[in-house]
């Protein structure tokens, strides 16, 4: 009788483990109320990979702080039974692997969220997303993930992320204090925005000084996503205009520039400043196509090309 009533007992906490729970139900509070610790965000994407069978997750590496790195796969139940074919198809179709793609075109979209440890707020939403993402009551996400495959990475930089939550749940006031001088307002020295060794993530694309960078963009590259979505956040009063990219007036050869850079604090030629002037005006297209003759494009993306074309222009502007 005591054996039957175990085995009864641990099948049903077989099935409370695998019935999906909204990051509210998880959490014991509303997302927003408090910003949560990384090691419980972690824990609800692996309660969600448990719960739901289109969710896969994954650890890429760990932080100097020895914080996990994880990203989650979601996409539909058909595309699951094929995923190693598509991440492959895409890669041959994107050109870095040899062989020609046999299966159905399904796009692929990488969210990173939280590079800047202090931009808070980001990596509440990615499990807002992942729910969302999976829930069955949701028709609208289920018809997008027949083409798609999502993939969601809550947190670049946990380390930062944690100095800056377990600050902001220390010293936040209830109600919040809406005055600028308040002490929940006043992050102190280092803050939360880069990693462990102070490092900005969020310049490390492409030069991969840091652990956290380099166990990204070795995952990243397996997959080659199509749309890569990084979230940010801008203060209430320190916003920032996006202007939108154009054409440069003169029609030029914008190889140029690369064959022509002067560094700071010399004089520079008619060419190269002309050829620094049509720089600053590059859509990035263009950057890309720019870029792709250089050894730097074959690990990053076109939305990173354009920006290492910008840092460029600034080192030698």
């Amino acid at each position: 009788m005591h054996k039957l009533l175990l085995i009864l007992l641990f099948a049903g906490g077989t099935a409370l483990c695998q019935t999906l729970q909204s990051p509210a139900e998880f959490l014991g509070y509303e997302l927003g109320d408090r910003f949560t610790r990384h090691d419980k965000v972690v824990a609800y994407f692996r309660h969600v990979d448990e719960a739901s069978s289109i969710v896969t997750l994954q650890q890429y590496g760990e932080t100097y702080e020895h914080r996990p790195l994880v990203y989650a796969i979601i996409t539909s139940p058909e595309n699951f039974t094929n995923l190693e074919q598509i991440r492959q198809d895409n890669l041959k179709r994107a050109g870095v692997q040899e062989g020609t793609p046999s299966g159905n075109k399904v796009a692929i979209v990488w969210l990173s969220y939280n590079v800047h440890g202090n931009e808070a707020n980001s990596m509440e939403a990615s499990m807002k997303t992942l729910y969302e993402l999976v829930n069955p009551a949701n028709a609208k996400t289920k018809e997008f993930l027949k083409n798609t495959v999502v993939i969601i990475d809550p947190c670049i930089n946990p380390d930062g992320r944690d100095r800056y939550a377990n600050y902001y749940n220390q010293y936040g006031n209830f109600p919040p204090n809406p005055s600028g001088d308040a002490k929940e307002h006043r992050e102190p020295w280092p803050g939360g925005r880069a990693n462990h060794y102070l490092f900005d993530l969020n310049r490390d694309w492409a030069w991969e000084s840091q652990a956290e960078s380099r166990a990204r963009i070795k995952v990243y590259n397996e997959w080659f996503p199509h749309v890569h979505v990084d979230f940010h956040e801008q203060s209430y009063n320190n916003p920032y205009y996006f202007a939108p990219a154009a054409e440069p007036y003169q029609p030029a050869d914008c190889r140029v520039f690369f064959h022509t850079r002067t560094p700071r604090n010399t004089k520079p030629s008619s060419d190269s400043r002309s050829a620094i002037s049509l720089s600053a005006s590059i859509q990035t297209s263009r950057a890309s196509r720019i870029l792709s003759s250089l050894p730097l494009a074959t690990v990053i993306s076109p939305t990173v090309k354009s920006s290492a074309l910008a840092a460029w222009y600034m080192a030698y502007r």
